[in-house]
């Protein structure tokens, strides 16, 4: 997928450190390597040790949800990054802890085994930094185990605010401890105002600014709509609601302050375009907690960590646009309607909504009159049933091709369930559609 010039940027900034962490341990730890078995091993894990501890400095920014980097990158690219960076996190520190061990067992005349409890014990902050260790390992088993097995998104929220308590436990080890922050005073500065950066950035964007938008808008629950046997609309108000910033295709995550709900946060995308007295979601019943939510008492708090997400207007770069949305995937393209109605752009859309049976379409009469209104044309699709439906079967780029004629100078916008989205961008991909013009975001945060 081609770069843009602002996500360069951000991969500019990335690579600096890595050159100013090497050029450092090169001046001070370098030297070591080839003098002998063990100055070579500690060295090497010097090395270890100090990436590692910028990759989970790394992680930090990624899910930090820094609204320039994640407008550049959108949280679902940056929650992907997230992953591989956190698989590099752990292997660094595998690197780091065997070769501190083999490197001071000669030292000290013991085997690998017995030289442990002796660092413990001379070394400061040593034994918080093993702790730290324990919990990047532990966070990176368990993680895949709740991707893996599809686990509650709670539990992967949970166990990954440990990475804090990591990063905070193997601090002490690295000022006390690192050759190259004891003998560079400047790179020691340096150190310190990463890691004060980091957690700066984390404490005003993660948990100052809802709190801030909350008390600014006072956003609470209205009232709930029931729209079928397992779809609910959610309606939200506030103070001056029309102030709150996002655009039509943008989600945001919801806390909301009651009993049995106050411990959630979960993403929902805003259905409903900007610049109404209210805020809505609408959401399907997939687990506990949807389940459970078309119960939430009127007047609840919400606290709103948001607006996120790319999948917008803003990226349309043709003439042609085409709405691809399948089950509860309508979600986002009925806000973009909602915007394309207002303003009355010179694009010729088509909307493509798919699902299972003509009974789990919802929000008909609203995206038929916003369609009418953005001068687009509608398409219902059905797989299955014998309801009323424009199209039957499957929805695929050949079925698109035969509708639309051509494929060419169109951008393709797609929600619904993950396997689709993947399918219908692998065929448009593979029928010359270029991966610019296919716009796609997944709200889920956990990766398997």
């Amino acid at each position: 997928m081609q770069m843009t010039w602002k996500q360069w940027r951000w991969i500019l900034l990335w690579a600096v450190n890595i050159v100013i962490i090497f050029a450092v341990w090169a001046s001070v730890s370098a030297p070591l390597i080839g003098t002998d078995y063990s100055q070579t091993l500690r060295a090497i894990s010097r090395l270890g040790g100090l990436y590692a501890a910028y990759t989970l400095l790394v992680q930090l920014w990624l899910i930090g949800r820094a609204k320039l980097l994640e407008a550049d990158f959108g949280l679902d690219r940056l929650t992907r990054i997230h992953r591989w960076n956190g698989f590099a996190a752990v292997l660094l520190a595998l690197v780091h802890v065997p070769t501190l061990l083999a490197s001071y067992a000669p030292v000290y005349g013991v085997q690998i085994p017995q030289v442990l409890p002796i660092i413990l014990e001379n070394f400061e902050d040593t034994t918080k930094a093993l702790i730290a260790e324990l919990l990047i390992f532990g966070i990176a088993a368990s993680s895949l185990v709740i991707a893996r097995r599809k686990l509650k998104y709670q539990w992967w929220y949970y166990i990954h605010l440990l990475t804090y308590v990591a990063i905070i436990f193997a601090f002490g080890h690295q000022v006390h401890n690192g050759r190259e922050l004891l003998q560079v005073q400047w790179f020691n500065y340096y150190w310190y105002g990463l890691f004060i950066v980091s957690f700066a950035m984390i404490g005003f964007y993660r948990f100052f600014m809802p709190f801030w938008r909350w008390n600014t808008h006072r956003f609470r629950v209205a009232r709930v709509e029931k729209l079928s046997a397992n779809v609910y609309h959610i309606y939200i108000s506030g103070r001056n609601v029309t102030d709150f910033e996002y655009r039509a295709g943008q989600f945001a995550k919801y806390w909301f302050v009651a009993r049995g709900f106050w411990v959630d946060e979960h993403p929902f995308t805003i259905s409903i375009e900007p610049g109404g007295e209210e805020l809505r979601i609408t959401y399907k019943i997939l687990g506990d907690f949807t389940g459970k939510l078309s119960k939430i008492p009127k007047g609840t708090p919400v606290v709103i960590d948001g607006p996120y997400g790319r999948f917008t207007l803003d990226r349309i770069q043709s003439k042609k646009v085409v709405f691809v949305a399948g089950g509860i995937g309508i979600t986002p393209i009925r806000a973009m309607l909602g915007e394309l109605a207002v303003q009355k752009r010179s694009l010729k859309a088509q909307i493509f909504y798919a699902a299972k049976t003509t009974d789990e379409f919802v929000m008909l009469d609203e995206i038929r009159s916003l369609a009418r209104k953005a001068d687009a044309t509608l398409h219902l699709v059905a797989s299955e049933g014998s309801g009323r439906a424009d199209i039957r079967g499957l929805l695929t780029a050949d079925v698109l091709r035969q509708e639309l004629n051509t494929l060419a100078s169109t951008d393709f916008y797609i929600c619904g369930p993950p396997s689709m989205m993947k399918a219908l961008r692998r065929q448009l991909r593979a029928a010359g559609v270029s991966n610019e013009l296919i716009h796609t975001e997944e709200f889920s945060l956990v990766k398997s």
